[in-house]
């Protein structure tokens, strides 16, 4: 078999291979160790091996390897001949570390965590330090340590040891612990620590501080005493700086511990804009206002006032009452004004109403005056209604304005009763009597179908015998054979007679129409009852003639029935000399001849022919005119049978 790497054979036939000297080294199938092995590797009869960690070579066919100094390491794991060819290889422990062992174990300097850190008390400051040095008295070091420093606060150090200081005692840092100040707290193991804002301490060499007591502060720290809190604020326990009451409904006194609701009917003082969050005290409520919340309020709103102190809610004006100016009380409302209550100022009755005494909570309505009755004095805003009976003869339907009773004096109205309401309808066959007051029957030749002040005169040919007809009874008419013994009036009917043997009659006759003189439609028409009538030709009528022709001095008048046009004929009722009131109708008829004339026609004395003509009043009166009618109402006289032939052997 050939010789493996690190071995040789230099005889032929051997039996085995030899191993390489030290440093040395050989191929496969060598037959001597020609290779020296480089620094940073080694051999002993094997091929060159690199030196594992923790060690070096620093010579190039070396048979072994040497462990890396006290204070140094080499962590590699044999990787590289170069990584162990130098003591370099080997670095440094880091300040603060130390590695003791000196050459002897390779385990002991194979890693950086080989390296242990100084104890606490001990340092080290250099690399690659084999060991560590202790800290003076009064310094101390942690773990690891590169230098020392002084003893911390609240610590006393010797020979490297740190020892805690006692409760009550504290150290600033050295070698020895003190008694604590007053307004300081030693807890042990610290510097004196200063009493925080809220707390004091006025004791030395204590373990704490104590807390500021309730109603007293303190801002400041390292104190030995509180300070009492001040009016307008409040210190609970371990207060630092005293707190504001905070609103106006709270108030806070001296050594206030919390704050205090203002009580209801009180307000919180100073009552001003700087103190709204510092009131000191609180004050009973005076006349005049309310206070709740701290609050006080004037009581000026509507209908308010407080007539007592220490309401914590205004009043309020009742019915009938107003405030008092200075709002601490009610006064009532005066007459003729009143109050719902709630309100400043009382209220004037309106029109209509009234208040006849102090306090009214309403006004009450004016009294309307009852039917038949009348206002005699209006109500005022003090005083009711007064009202006054209607006497007869007038009327009123009441109410709240008639000051005068109506009279009862329109077309057939009376009023017979005090008191009226209404005027009364005067009844069939009567006439209101003397100021409306009462009824008069219609006087015998006149009747009334009611609703008129005046009755009406019977009309011609009919008649009224007794007081209050409704109607006129036609007059009887004298059949034939008969004649008109007595003729009939307004008041009385006709009274016939037989004819005499060898007489006759019949039951008709003509009458002629008067008409009135200042025609239908002229002002000076004054005829009061009738426009034109059936007259019998005996009764004694006034006189206006017409002519056909032009008549020096007559008047020819406007036709009042055709505006514009003029009548056709000419009329005159004095230029003889003298008016013409009381003629028949046939002296009528003679006259008009006598002066060249003729009677005017119904139609054109109605047409205003004649109106004006001289003889004034006759515009008012009837005159005679030539239209005629064919009545059946019998004759006046019976006529002798005197014709050829003729006789009458008996009477009728």
């Amino acid at each position: 078999d050939s010789c493996g790497p690190g071995y040789f054979s230099s005889e032929p036939g051997a039996s085995e291979c030899t191993g390489c000297p030290g440093g040395k080294s050989s191929e496969e199938a060598s037959s001597d160790c020609p290779e020296t092995c480089p620094a940073g590797t080694f051999s002993s009869g094997t091929p060159c091996t690199i030196c594992e960690a923790g060690m070096y070579q620093t010579s190039s066919g070396s048979s072994s390897c040497t462990v890396c100094p006290a204070g140094t390491y080499n962590a590699d794991l044999a990787t590289s001949a170069s990584a162990h060819n130098s003591i370099a290889n080997c670095l440094a422990c880091s300040p603060g570390t130390k590695l003791e062992d000196d050459g002897t174990d390779a385990e002991k300097h194979n890693a950086a965590d080989d390296c242990e850190l100084c104890g606490p008390g001990y340092y080290s400051n250099e690399e690659g330090s084999a060991s560590c040095s202790s800290c003076p008295d009064g310094e101390v070091s942690p773990s690891g340590a590169t230098s020392c420093s002084s003893c911390p606060a609240g610590y006393e150090c010797t020979g490297g040891t740190t020892t805690p200081c006692a409760e009550g005692k504290y150290s600033e840092g050295g070698s020895n612990c003190g008694p604590c100040e007053k307004g300081h707290s030693c807890p042990g193991g610290t510097d004196q620590v200063p009493c925080r804002p809220g707390s004091y301490q006025p004791d030395p060499s204590q373990a704490s501080c104590l807390a500021c007591p309730a109603g007293k502060y303190q801002q400041n720290s390292g104190r030995d005493a509180c300070v009492d809190c001040p009016a307008g604020y409040f210190c609970p326990e371990r207060t630092v700086n005293p707190i504001a009451c905070g609103s106006v409904s709270l108030f806070c006194g001296a050594r206030a511990t919390i704050v205090t609701a203002a009580s209801s009917g009180y307000y919180t003082t100073p009552a001003t804009a700087e103190a709204v969050t510092t009131r000191t005290s609180q004050t009973i409520c005076e006349l005049g206002f309310a206070c709740v919340g701290g609050i006080k309020t004037s009581c000026n709103g509507p209908g308010q006032y407080s007539d007592g102190t220490g309401l914590s809610a205004c009043k309020t004006a009742p019915a009938g009452k107003k405030p008092t100016p200075d709002r601490q009380g009610t006064e009532s409302c005066p007459v003729g004004r009143y109050s719902l209550g709630g309100v400043d100022a009382c209220t004037e009755c309106e029109t209509g109403k009234f208040a006849s005494t102090a306090g009214a909570t309403v006004c009450t309505v004016a009294s309307t005056c009852p039917s038949g009755h009348i206002v005699k004095e209006a109500s005022t805003l003090t005083t009711d209604t007064v009202c006054t009976i209607c006497s007869t003869g007038f009327v009123s339907p009441g109410g709240d304005y008639r000051t005068l009773c109506t009279w009862c004096n329109g077309e057939g109205e009376y009023s017979d009763i005090e008191g009226g309401s209404a005027c009364k309808t005067v009844p069939a066959g009567y006439k209101p009597s003397y100021q409306h007051r009462g009824l008069e029957a219609c006087p015998q030749g006149s009747y009334s179908t009611g609703g008129t002040s005046t009755c009406t005169s019977c009309d011609f040919g009919k008649f009224a015998a007794s007081e209050g007809s409704l109607a006129c009874t036609p007059a009887s008419i004298c059949q034939a054979g008969t004649y008109i013994a007595v003729i009939s009036t307004s008041t009385s009917d006709t009274a016939c007679g037989d004819c005499s043997p060898g007489t006759s009659s019949s039951a008709t006759r003509v009458q002629h129409y008067a008409a009135c003189g200042g025609g239908k439609k002229s002002p000076l028409n004054e005829c009061s009852e009738v426009e034109s009538q059936l007259a019998y030709d005996h009764e004694e009528i006034a006189l206006r003639c017409c002519s056909d022709t032009s008549i020096p001095g007559w008047v020819q008048r406007p036709n009042q029935n055709s505006p514009g046009s003029w009548c056709s004929i000419w009329s005159e009722s004095d230029d003889w000399g003298d008016c013409q009131y009381s003629l028949n109708y046939g002296d009528a008829v003679n006259f008009c001849d006598s002066v060249g004339a003729r009677l005017c026609t119904r139609e054109e004395v109605e047409m205003g022919c004649a109106e004006g003509t001289g003889c004034g009043g006759m515009n008012g009166m009837l005159v005679w005119t030539s239209t005629a009618e064919t009545v059946y109402s019998g004759q006046f006289t019976c006529s002798p049978c005197t014709g050829p032939g003729e006789y009458s052997d008996a009477s009728k």
